[in-house]
């Protein structure tokens, strides 16, 4: 499996049709409490082995963070909800910054409910409820349908505001995500972006990439987002 690949099977999974809230939904704000959860994610395609990888997910107040070896994503927010993203190579000491302008316009842009939930809860009233249980402890809803042309199965820990579980499958394969741990704050072992480290990586910013196609580091990037990433799955 490619190193970064982990990521962009994520950038799949919060790829989905639109949908519209209910009222209870759109009446009822969600309170996104820090957490730390590790993932397991596999990907099958139609005529190949299933790959997998884990992924270390982290919920703090105004960013969220994605991590897998030496790689991570890190999204944040400021005070007038515009969302920056920054992609660390550890491997490679870089960083990539994406201002809000350069995440719509490369059609990377998500939202951020999405992203503090792995799916978007309003997509929820889409499908149908079809049972509870409990997942690691907690109350979860099971919850099954169809988006964007693919079947769809959400284990949906509501206490968390956070899918436990979430699978899609089409023509072509399946994408799944499912919690393996949940933690009030990340394991110190967990691979982390460690920001305050990385400010001493060089800084790539991520409207340049374009003009630095020479450099193997660039040449590199562009070619998993090519393959995987926000240009070829970004929303409708």
């Amino acid at each position: 499996m490619h190193p970064r690949y982990f990521v962009f099977i994520l950038a799949l999974l919060l790829h989905a049709g639109a949908a519209t809230a209910d009222t209870k939904i759109a009446s009822e704000p969600i309170v996104y409490q820090p957490l730390a959860a590790h993932y397991q994610e596999s990907r099958r395609v139609a005529g190949a082995h299933q790959e997998s990888a884990d992924w270390y997910f982290t919920r703090r107040d105004n960013q969220i963070e994605s991590a897998h070896g030496d790689y991570a994503e890190v999204w944040q927010r400021d005070e007038r909800g515009q969302l920056t993203l920054t992609r660390v190579f550890h491997q490679d000491r870089k960083m990539i910054q994406y201002t809000p302008g350069e995440l719509r316009t490369q059609g990377r842009h998500k939202d951020w409910a999405t992203l503090n939930s792995i799916i978007d809860p309003r997509q929820l009233t889409t499908l149908k409820r079809v049972g509870a249980m409990h997942f690691l402890g907690r109350p979860a809803s099971r919850y099954t349908g169809t988006l964007g042309g693919e079947k769809i199965e959400v284990l949906w820990l509501a206490n968390e505001a956070l899918a436990a579980k979430l699978v899609r499958s089409g023509r072509d394969g399946s994408v799944s995500l499912e919690l393996k741990e949940l933690r009030a704050s990340p394991d110190s072992r967990w691979p982390q972006a460690n920001l305050a480290r990385a400010d001493k990586y060089a800084f790539l910013d991520g409207a340049d990439l374009g003009d630095m196609e020479y450099d193997p580091f660039v040449q590199r990037v562009l070619g998993v987002d090519g393959g995987h990433g926000a240009h070829a799955h970004h929303a409708h």
